[in-house]
């Protein structure tokens, strides 16, 4: 843009500039699915919020990128409908002309069944600390088991158990612990959520 009527002085009559080209690119967002609680990929529904972003760099950093990958979802964790937002990371070498810095991914699990079953079959993990005794508060856990009805019908209580970790016991008291569910049974069906057992911790 000319300037004009400016008490400006030129001590030259032309400039050297430099100017980077870039290729912009608007590219797809994605993420990996796990499977698991007895649903696979094609059960699940995944809506992403914003579905693209707009990305900047060299041309040869562009080239092969097709998609941004937001990371995994877990489907044992997902029971129902959840949103999750996700950061969107980028390599150094581009830069995010959208701005956007995160994105919204909701998951559904459509198609299957789900089943409480009361399981007593809790035990502790190997790694109990040296020093410490360990008893169960909790008896019973009620464990959301996730799949087709017919194999959800045919599912017994004693084919579940449940291990409580306790790797982290560090103090003597009543408090809760993270804990796995394993059954056994078919890929059909599968344990849905996160799981806590109450343990009473002494020293002996």
């Amino acid at each position: 843009k000319e300037l004009t009527d400016l008490e400006v002085t030129l001590d030259t009559e032309s400039v050297y500039v430099v100017l980077p080209v870039v290729v912009v690119k608007e590219i797809p967002l994605t993420v990996n699915v796990i499977p698991g609680g007895g649903a696979t990929e094609d059960d699940a529904k995944i809506k992403i919020e914003p579905r693209t972003i707009t990305v900047s760099g060299a041309e040869e950093d562009l080239a092969d990128l097709t998609e941004i990958s937001l990371g995994s979802v877990d489907l044992s964790k997902i029971l129902g409908t959840t949103s999750l937002t996700m950061n969107i990371a980028l390599d150094p070498s581009l830069q995010n002309v959208s701005g956007i810095t995160s994105a919204v991914v909701t998951v559904s699990v459509e198609g299957l069944a789900t089943r409480g079953i009361d399981v007593d079959n809790i035990t502790p993990s190997s790694n109990i600390p040296s020093g410490y005794e360990v008893t169960f508060a909790t008896q019973v856990k009620t464990v959301t088991v996730r799949g087709s009805q017919e194999a959800l019908d045919a599912l017994d209580a004693s084919q579940i158990r449940i291990v409580a970790d306790l790797s982290d016991v560090t103090a003597t008291g009543t408090y809760p612990v993270a804990a796995t569910v394993y059954l056994n049974a078919s890929d059909e069906v599968g344990p849905v959520g996160t799981y806590t057992i109450n343990v009473n911790v002494r020293k002996r």
